[in-house]
């Protein structure tokens, strides 16, 4: 590249950022009075952009590096190791979080032992906000692990209610088993043929007999309207005691269930 180009672009490379910065530094010698072996900074002999500097910089911290002989997937010979792509990794990222209008610019350093890697820049929050977020998040935890433990706990206190159903419930797998049942009982009565309300309350009650049914079930099971049921069978029946309700609390449930109370049929 023509020297004057060169610094023709160093030039307005620095008239837009007056604090940009670039150096590499290698420090190879154990003679304390040799400052450096090697420098890299912009001079006016390179353009000293980001990616020539990257280009000449990552070639001097890998120079010392040999790579075993290991074949990839596809037999070729590998080129470089993790140490490589580590080594990589890290010069980039040092370019590109930098803040070139800080002050010190981008120092690159190679010891025998180590590198060396250090940009210009700060958090782009207050030096408080980590803190605070590291104190949200503590709380948090702590939040959660009360929810868990009030969770653990109420389920040693389970409502007695749940109990008294286990008897109901275990009618509701009785119920299921035997629905094809209830569908032959409820097929051997005609459901085109005209029936006296006796006979449907007879079946109903027939149905609902040993286990739980919904109005939607049994409007399925007699083939009709199941607000109709519930107003012209199921109400009456239970207010005359042949039925009784599994949630007698809240009568408008929409899962309401209905079982045949003997006791109430004793007494009519």
């Amino acid at each position: 590249m023509p020297m004057c180009a060169t610094t023709q672009g160093d030039e307005s490379l620095r008239e837009a950022l007056p604090q940009y910065q670039v150096d590499y530094r290698e420090k190879l010698s154990d003679d304390s009075a040799v400052r450096w072996t090697d420098r890299l900074t912009p001079d006016g002999t390179w353009a000293g952009n980001l990616y020539q500097f990257y280009l000449r910089v990552i070639q001097r911290l890998s120079a010392d590096l040999k790579p075993p002989f290991q074949l990839d997937r596809d037999l070729f010979r590998k080129g470089e190791t993790v140490v490589h792509e580590a080594i990589r990794e890290a010069l980039v990222n040092a370019l590109i979080h930098a803040d070139y209008q800080g002050r010190g610019g981008v120092v690159v350093e190679k010891y025998r032992d180590r590198l060396e890697f250090s940009n210009p820049g700060s958090l782009l929050v207050s030096c408080f906000q980590p803190h605070d977020s590291e104190q949200n998040e503590h709380r948090s935890l702590h939040t959660s692990a009360s929810s868990l433990h009030t969770a653990s706990s109420s389920l040693h206190t389970v409502p007695s209610s749940l109990h008294k159903d286990a008897d109901s419930l275990q009618n509701d797998m009785r119920s299921k088993n035997s629905l094809q049942g209830l569908e032959q009982l409820a097929a051997a009565v005609n459901p085109s043929a005209r029936r006296l309300p006796e006979e449907t309350e007879q079946l109903i009650m027939r149905l609902c007999h040993g286990r739980w049914l919904s109005r939607r079930q049994l409007a399925e099971l007699l083939q009709r309207n199941p607000e109709s049921i519930r107003a012209r069978f199921l109400n009456p029946m239970v207010a005359h005691g042949y039925l009784r309700l599994r949630y007698p609390e809240t009568p408008n449930r929409a899962d309401q269930a209905y079982t045949t109370d003997l006791m109430g049929q004793a007494e009519n």
